[in-house]
């Protein structure tokens, strides 16, 4: 297939239906949607990332104009991903509210005694991960733009409704909009969003085709 396509990843406890609504403006925007799904909950990051390598050979020509998106943890483990792609011809990203310097949210549930037991059986391995400060994982091979909700209490996000005790910064409720922050990103956004339906809003999808396209964020977004 000679069209642009978009590699589509989920978050951490989610599936590709979370991301349907996004992979539909990615179709609608003239290039081809990749909706991948991947057991989140049952590996390490880097194992997960080694799954869809196959996936991706199995769609993807290596000579096709190839950009990524992701939603939360699915962002960590598509910078593995390209890492262990180099050979394809990746354009550009787009992180939608990662984690990329770890998660305060995650490493306090995982930490404390009333909740470390659930969150080690739910979250699983990556989960861990995403609770340490800063994982080292590879930069992305492309430019790349991050962005980040600023809606830190929603209905649609369960955890946002104690979140706020443990979270004293600007978050959507979940991470926190610096924790979104990685070295290199040539461009950065916020929009008025909670972290479970940001990948959602029509905004959003806007944002990220003219990221594709023009390799940063419409002027309405403010800059890096």
């Amino acid at each position: 297939m000679s069209q642009p396509s978009v590699i589509v990843l989920h978050g951490l406890a989610r599936t590709a239906r979370s991301m349907r609504r996004l992979a539909q403006a990615i179709g609608d925007g003239g290039l081809h949607p990749i909706n991948l799904d991947y057991p989140s909950r049952k590996h390490t990051i880097q194992e997960l990332a080694q799954q869809l390598v196959p996936l991706v050979e199995q769609q993807v020509d290596r000579e096709v104009a190839l950009h990524l998106v992701s939603h939360s943890m699915g962002g960590l483990v598509g910078r593995v991903l390209m890492s262990l792609m180099p050979d394809y011809n990746w354009r550009n990203a787009v992180f939608i509210a990662p984690p990329h310097n770890g998660s305060h949210l995650a490493r306090t549930l995982s930490s404390h005694p009333a909740t470390q037991p659930f969150f080690h059986w739910f979250y699983g391995p990556a989960g861990l991960q995403v609770a340490e400060d800063k994982p080292e994982l590879p930069l992305p091979p492309c430019p790349f733009g991050v962005i980040a909700g600023t809606k830190a209490r929603a209905l649609a996000n369960p955890i946002s409704w104690f979140s706020h005790v443990v979270l004293d910064q600007p978050s959507d409720g979940t991470v926190i909009v610096e924790e979104t922050h990685l070295e290199m990103m040539v461009d950065f956004a916020e929009v008025a969003a909670n972290h479970t339906t940001i990948m959602n809003q029509s905004d959003v999808h806007e944002m990220i085709l003219h990221f594709f396209q023009h390799g940063r964020f419409p002027e309405v977004a403010e800059p890096t």
